[in-house]
């Protein structure tokens, strides 16, 4: 008499990448970033973990494997409030549903203060373009992710007194040190969610994502211009170029017929 087949082993890959996002962080935490480029470091993964782990729980909830990852380089405005990549309030809370405690760091920035789902603040042009993009487009966030996950290569957003400081503007030996760390962190994330095409957003991702084809662990990877209001292409259109850019890749994402 034959043995019944063994039922598959369910794969909770939100907790697996969860797991992974909280060793990356402890390693990071061994370095040393304020310098007088950087008078602040905001990490959402740590104080924003419960709406971070809520959207990661939503994205991969559906347990099977997700064909396409979208790459961020790391936290702007929207991530550092909710703990979401590219996290605009409206589409974290109205569309994603996705809602936490956020608990504000100890060493505030006095100019960016965090204040969670309550900030009132001018909402940031990249997670506005980017999710209304997919919510003119698709019934629900379900639909894109049960397709599609957001991730930022960095989890660390860091600051001036009074601006951003872009990651690779970091010296270049701290930021190849960060670098090794964050890149391992994505090798592992792509290995959980099954991914086999990249979507870098912006150059930077881009070229993080490229090393994943060189190391044979996906079979493409595109560029997808940044919809940041300080890229003056992206002011031009940016909806209408992503379109095209992604259709020209054959990205198969839920595009209306």
């Amino acid at each position: 008499m034959m043995n019944a087949p063994v039922p598959p082993v369910y794969v909770d890959r939100a907790s697996q990448v969860l797991r992974i996002e909280h060793n990356m962080c402890s390693q990071l935490e061994h370095l040393s970033f304020i310098s007088e480029k950087v008078t602040h470091v905001y990490n959402p993964l740590q104080y924003a973990a419960e709406p971070h782990a809520n959207y990661v729980r939503l994205c991969l909830g559906h347990g099977g494997p997700v064909p396409v990852l979208f790459l961020g380089m790391n936290p702007s405005v929207g991530m550092c409030q909710t703990g979401v990549p590219f996290g605009e309030i409206a589409a974290v809370r109205d569309w994603m549903g996705v809602s936490g405690e956020v608990v504000p760091p100890e060493n505030q920035n006095p100019h960016r203060p965090i204040t969670g789902f309550s900030y009132t603040g001018k909402p940031e042009v990249s997670g506005s373009r980017f999710w209304r993009f997919w919510q003119s487009r698709v019934a629900t966030a379900n639909d894109v992710f049960e397709q599609a996950y957001v991730h930022n290569f960095c989890p660390l957003a860091f600051m001036s007194s009074s601006r951003n400081v872009p990651l690779n503007k970091l010296s270049l030996p701290l930021r190849r040190e960060l670098e090794a760390i964050c890149w391992q962190a994505l090798v592992d994330i792509i290995m959980v969610l099954g991914a086999r095409t990249v979507i870098g957003i912006g150059r930077y991702a881009q070229q993080q994502a490229s090393k994943l084809i060189d190391a044979g662990l996906v079979d493409q990877v595109h560029y997808l211009l940044h919809p940041s209001g300080l890229n003056r292409q992206a002011n031009k259109g940016w909806d209408g170029e992503a379109f095209e850019q992604l259709t020209q890749a054959g990205v198969p994402l839920p595009f209306p017929q």
